[in-house]
């Protein structure tokens, strides 16, 4: 069976699993897929290869092979075929409308206020807008991408909220006594949650504000403001769109981190980050207490740091590109299509790779520049740099 959505160009072929269609379905309710009699063009009208995704139902689960992974994905139960499924739309959806942004992030409205909800991996986005859509007078976007228009208008695309099991301790309780909200296409990994709340597809709004959720941090628990240079660095991190031009792009995000306030939550549980959501909204986010000084939250390193051997020197990419903006800088690596931020001693680091240096050179100037840094300390944190530096591509051997 082939299906697609209406108004995209993306084949979903269901090959002998066509039951995923109801559950597409289920959980699509104002953006309904439909059965179509025969495979499109394999091109777009731009001369691109059409998207296309493959479900079949093989040994042990579902098999899927989305558009953008060379490797299908085995063993799947029903809600992480159709995740995957969902992952493909999504990124068609945005690709096919040039000048868009795909915000990683959830979004709900209330009292006509419109908030995005980004951070790390893990940090609890799924499980929040799953409380929030437990309050029926909240209307959910997202749980997991905000397209953004190129005037920067914020658009819901009508899926309903995904979250990973078994559920938090936290939101039992809420999803129980929540009477409009049922459980919809679910295994072992994912449950979809339904509620007549979800906004319904191509509603747009303006964000009134993105949170960046910290639920493992040291601060107390409330809303605190992020600098200028950071919303920046996390707001291209979080696009997950094609950027267009990359330095246009740094521009376009600078000017969204000016219009929209970033902050961060500090929270310590589901129950107290929906109080504080609640309390912002209420107050129309102006009276609002807010702290200064906070950091957005890192995302967790995947293993550990790498050695760099002692003799090997490094230098800049040249294909790598540098965009400052005010008092914040990134690099682009073009190739990679890969944003690297650039911290003040992270920018320090470049400059000095202008030609080419070992760790221990740069090493050595920053002893001059810094002599109250213990050097075990200036050598440890260099190397931890310039690892994460060549890692990204940004610098090379020389």
């Amino acid at each position: 069976m082939l299906a697609r959505f209406p108004g995209l160009d993306h084949v979903l072929d269901l090959g002998n699993a066509p039951g995923l269609l109801t559950s597409l379905r289920a959980m699509a309710p104002t953006w309904q897929p439909s059965a179509i009699p025969e495979a499109p063009a394999d091109v777009l009208p731009d001369g691109r290869p059409m998207p296309k995704t493959s479900v079949w139902h093989g040994e042990g689960g579902y098999v899927l092979k989305p558009h953008w992974r060379r490797k299908p994905m085995r063993r799947l139960g029903t809600a992480s075929a159709v995740c995957g499924i969902i992952a493909d739309v999504c990124q068609a959806y945005c690709d096919q409308r040039p000048g868009t942004l795909a915000l990683h992030c959830g979004a709900f409205e209330l009292h006509g206020r419109l908030i995005a909800l980004t951070g790390p991996f893990r940090a609890g986005k799924s499980t929040l807008i799953a409380r929030m859509a437990c309050d029926s007078d909240v209307s959910i976007y997202c749980d997991d991408v905000l397209p953004l228009t190129e005037d920067g208008r914020a658009v819901a695309l009508g899926l309903a909220p995904r979250l990973r099991l078994p559920v938090p301790d936290g939101l039992r309780e809420p999803l129980g006594k929540a009477s409009h909200v049922e459980p919809g296409p679910g295994d072992h990994r994912y449950g979809y949650i339904l509620t007549p709340s979800l906004a319904d597809h191509g509603t747009v709004g303006d964000l009134s504000a993105i949170f960046v959720l910290d639920r493992s941090s040291g601060q107390r628990s409330g809303v605190y403001r992020v600098s200028h240079e950071e919303t920046i660095a996390h707001l291209i991190r979080q696009n997950i769109a094609d950027p267009g031009d990359p330095l246009d792009h740094v521009d376009r995000v600078a000017e969204m981190a000016r219009a929209i306030p970033c902050l961060k939550l500090v929270y310590r549980d589901v129950e107290d980050a929906a109080r504080l959501l609640r309390q912002y909204c209420a107050t129309a986010g102006e009276a609002f207490p807010t702290a200064e000084g906070a950091t957005v939250p890192p995302s967790p390193a995947e293993g550990g740091p790498i050695a760099l051997p002692a003799s090997r020197r490094y230098v800049q990419a040249d294909e790598v590109q540098l965009r400052e903006t005010g008092t914040a800088a990134v690099l682009w690596h073009p190739a990679r299509r890969h944003y690297f931020q650039l911290n003040n001693i992270a920018r320090l680091v470049w400059s000095l790779l202008d030609e080419p240096r070992t760790h221990r050179n740069v090493v050595e100037q920053f002893e001059v520049l810094f002599p109250w840094v213990p050097r075990t300390q200036l050598k440890h944190d260099i190397e931890a740099l310039m690892a994460d530096m060549s890692e990204s591509g940004v610098i090379e051997a020389a």
